[in-house]
């Protein structure tokens, strides 16, 4: 269960990321509705990446982190513009630990 614990959050941000955008396609915000639709299908391709190889790529970990903190960055400004009340900040609050996370994964990697 242990293992399987990142990759359900990657499918969970993925979906977010998707449907949030899907959801933003038709207003004012088309353009950062794209970006999240994006952003959420490369976190997918990651996800399914690793389901059919059954390995971890360590290189490419912090560059995935680094699109989920981009896809969480594009929310909370959506949510900000739209004048919504808590929402804006929980997004800001996960892509600032997204940011964190991009930052201790590039340690590990990097010698």
């Amino acid at each position: 269960m242990k293992e399987r614990l990142p990759f359900i959050h990657h499918v969970f941000i993925a979906i977010i990321a998707i449907t949030s955008g899907l959801n933003k396609i038709d207003s004012p915000y088309s353009s950062i509705g794209w970006l999240l639709v994006v952003l959420g299908a490369v976190v997918l391709g990651y996800f399914v990446y690793t389901m059919v190889t059954k390995r971890l790529n360590r290189s490419i970990r912090p560059v995935i982190l680094g699109v989920e903190c981009t896809a969480m960055l594009c929310a909370s400004y959506m949510y900000f513009a739209e004048g919504k009340q808590f929402l804006p900040y929980a997004t800001l609050l996960a892509a600032l630990g997204y940011f964190i996370a991009v930052i201790a994964s590039v340690r590990r990697v990097t010698p």
